[in-house]
């Protein structure tokens, strides 16, 4: 069995998933967008064959959830290739308006975020907030900016409405990263880990609530692979919730994230195949 790890480009992830699937008998391989043919719409899978070689396998996605990224998953799965994560699935990552609704249809807490339409809207809705307050564009695949103050989110929301051409922003106040615990979940394995610097994290014992709260996020959004951090002292209030791409700071023989990801991957395509 061959897999393909769809991503721009082979990081420290995309190595150790190699390995990974290595080690159970299998082999994977990189596959960049700009290799894949193109798939017409409409059209059998004999006109549209995605340029994937005669043996390819199942396809991993290992790209930013985009709105681009979600059009090319969809378009795989028109000609009969299964991705994981799915196209429907990346589709809610690549919306945060989206994947705040789902969340909050399953019942699962997440940090109260306004919606504000226009320049005058965002600055009610973070003079509303307690400083500092975080903006987030709709686009799940897009960072959002924590500002200390008035006179910075000033700045920001003009810039921003003025030459992006953004008229919507979500706006919340800004969590500090000591506040949060990070759950990278593949499957029915779940992985904690607390923020160690401003890029790193250290592996913590799961606990029962960090169970729980995994398979209330995996199950609201119907996706095996979740990268989510939440507020332990703030009634467990989800703060973000993306695909499982980076991995790295917590990789190690004692949380083998990237084995972990590998048994899901062979789980998902049996019950899918």
């Amino acid at each position: 069995m061959e897999y393909l790890l769809l991503a721009e480009r082979l990081r420290v992830e995309e190595r150790r998933l190699i390995e990974a699937f290595a080690a159970l008998g299998c082999s994977a391989r990189l596959l960049t967008p700009a290799e894949i043919g193109s798939i017409q719409f409409g059209a059998s899978s004999a006109d549209s064959e995605p340029n994937l070689g005669p043996d390819g396998g199942t396809i991993i996605s290992r790209l930013h959830p985009t709105r681009e990224a979600s059009a090319l998953l969809w378009a795989l799965e028109s000609v009969g290739w299964t991705v994981v994560p799915g196209a429907l699935q990346m589709d809610v990552f690549a919306r945060r308006d989206r994947l705040y609704r789902e969340l909050l249809r399953a019942g699962v807490p997440v940090v109260k975020t306004t919606l504000g339409w226009g320049t005058s809207a965002v600055m009610r809705a973070a003079d509303a907030s307690a400083y500092p307050v975080e903006f987030l564009p709709l686009g799940g695949g897009e960072s959002g900016i924590v500002v200390e103050d008035r006179e910075g989110a000033e700045a920001v929301v003009e810039h921003r409405a003025v030459l992006g051409r953004e008229h919507v922003l979500l706006v919340r106040h800004g969590a500090a990263l000591a506040e949060q615990r990070r759950l990278l979940i593949a499957g029915g394995e779940v992985f904690a880990a607390l923020p160690s610097g401003e890029a790193d994290w250290t592996v913590d014992e799961t606990t029962p609530v960090d169970r729980m709260i995994a398979g209330q996020v995996s199950a609201a959004i119907g996706a095996p692979l979740i990268d989510m951090c939440y507020l332990p002292d703030a009634g467990n209030a989800v703060v973000t919730v993306l695909p499982l791409l980076s991995f790295r700071s917590v990789q190690s023989a004692a949380s083998d994230v990237a084995a972990a990801i590998a048994r899901c991957v062979g789980r998902t395509e049996a019950i899918h195949g």
